[in-house]
């Protein structure tokens, strides 16, 4: 009902709209299917929707995404990743997309959006095989994907998130959980702006030819990636709860469970192993956090800040946005502009 009234207030250009379908409203599963047993995957992940949601496959749409390449124990069976959905949720945002006099051109998962706003990090042939974990940690759950350069997979959601901290650390301050957030933002240990990109292009070309070679050319220098923080290890070292609080036993299970899908993944390709990590969401501007995760799974980490590598030559039509903040809970719109329009 806020979007016709949010649109006509940004005065928007053009009039093309792709959508992400939330992320809690979204079934994701890792499945395993007979390679030959006459029967199409599809049909076999409806029958295990059914069994699993307890609704007719028909009243769903899924998407299965073949995971080539996958080990198992049984060489007979393929990978899929099966993501599911209410068709009442996408007649609603559609409805919601048409009702403010735009054209729907595309329907993804936050999961797909993720990683296609890094598309520009992957352009090179090589890059194939370089294989990376985004960890988006918004404010009720957390989003698992990993990418072998653009392919994606591997997708989880674990259900710690900002809510999840706030609730943890208004235990340990004995105070309400509003101002247990209030105090978490009060602390002001954010990851810096990342550097703007050196030449600017316009947001429907960031994803051209030339930021792939600038990519190319940075990690021949050894700098950082345009649109990405420096190391988090390499800055300076922030706590991840205020003065007398704990963030315990969330940071225990999130860390936890990201480690058994990396060890998951492991398991599907064993010769090939997550290098880094780059951290999304609104919860990864806070640096302790990322520090944290960082250092117990081990792995290089940055953070992105998606919007730094478009233009920001007009301010004036931003809503409750600073621009000049690292803003890395822009992940999925940045990328859901590079998905593809199969509407």
């Amino acid at each position: 009902e806020a979007l016709p009234k949010l649109v006509s207030a940004l005065k928007l250009r053009g009039k093309r709209a792709a959508c992400a379908i939330p992320s809690p409203l979204t079934f994701c599963k890792h499945v395993q299917f007979p390679k030959s047993d006459g029967m199409p995957p599809e049909i076999l992940a409806d029958t295990m929707l059914t069994e699993q949601l307890g609704r007719d496959a028909s009243t769903l749409v899924r998407r299965l995404i073949p995971v080539p390449g996958a080990e198992h124990a049984s060489a007979s069976k393929n990978e899929y990743i099966c993501l599911a959905t209410g068709r009442e949720i996408v007649d609603k945002l559609m409805k919601a997309i048409r009702t403010s006099k735009l054209d729907p051109v595309g329907m993804h998962s936050e999961f797909e959006a993720t990683l296609h706003a890094f598309h520009y990090l992957n352009r090179r042939e090589s890059d194939k095989d370089r294989v990376t974990l985004y960890l988006d940690m918004g404010g009720g759950q957390t989003q698992v994907v990993i990418g072998h350069g653009k392919k994606l997979v591997f997708a989880r959601t674990i259900g710690v998130g900002g809510l999840s901290l706030d609730e943890c650390l208004a235990r340990t301050l004995a105070c309400s959980i509003e101002q247990a957030r209030k105090t978490r933002l009060a602390m002001g240990d954010f990851i810096p702006h990342a550097t703007p990109t050196p030449t600017p292009a316009p947001a429907a070309a960031a994803h051209a030819d030339e930021g792939g070679v600038m990519v190319a050319e940075d990690r021949r220098d050894d700098a950082t990636p345009q649109g990405l923080s420096p190391e988090v290890t390499a800055i300076p070292r922030a706590p991840t709860a205020p003065s007398g609080g704990s963030l315990h036993e969330p940071l225990e299970i999130l860390t936890d469970e990201t480690g058994m899908c990396l060890r998951y993944h492991d398991t599907m390709f064993p010769n090939a192993r997550v290098g880094d990590v780059v951290f999304v969401g609104g919860e990864a501007r806070h640096r302790g956090l990322c520090q944290h995760i960082a250092q117990a799974l081990r792995l290089p980490a940055r953070v992105a800040d998606p919007l730094s590598r478009i233009v920001k030559a007009d301010q004036s039509h931003t809503i409750d946005l600073d621009l000049t903040q690292a803003l890395p809970g822009w992940a999925v719109p940045v990328g859901l502009c590079q998905c593809p329009t199969d509407l």
